[in-house]
């Protein structure tokens, strides 16, 4: 298993961001709380699932990756498994916290809205 270091990406996962959309995604997410954790059960269909309805709600979602559930894993590789399974962009991935951001219609038609 390859060791990812802190300046260095992990490999792409097919979805990715324009810089500046990343940008501004990061700057949203500084005030999104962790919403969902990778327990010791890990990636579970009901997990994925709950990730799937607050990307479709937020847009943009929080998950903590528990230390009990990585031991041998590498925290990269099971953010980017996560994003593929809900559909999801993965945003960053920092500490045990991963950022997805999956774009959702009714959500950018209510910011139109609010403009």
């Amino acid at each position: 298993m390859k060791k990812v270091s802190k300046l260095e990406s992990p490999e792409p996962t097919g979805l990715e961001l324009p810089k500046e959309e990343k940008k501004k995604l990061l700057r949203e997410a500084l005030g999104v709380a962790v919403t969902i954790q990778v327990g010791k059960l890990g990636i579970t269909p009901g997990l994925v699932s709950e990730l799937k309805k607050q990307l479709e709600k937020r847009g943009l979602v929080k998950v903590r990756i528990l230390k009990n559930y990585l031991q041998d894993r590498d925290r990269f590789q099971v953010a980017q498994g996560l994003a593929a399974k809900a559909g999801a962009v993965l945003v960053e991935v920092k500490g045990m916290v991963a950022t997805y951001y999956k774009h959702n219609i009714r959500n950018s038609s209510e910011e139109n809205n609010k403009r």
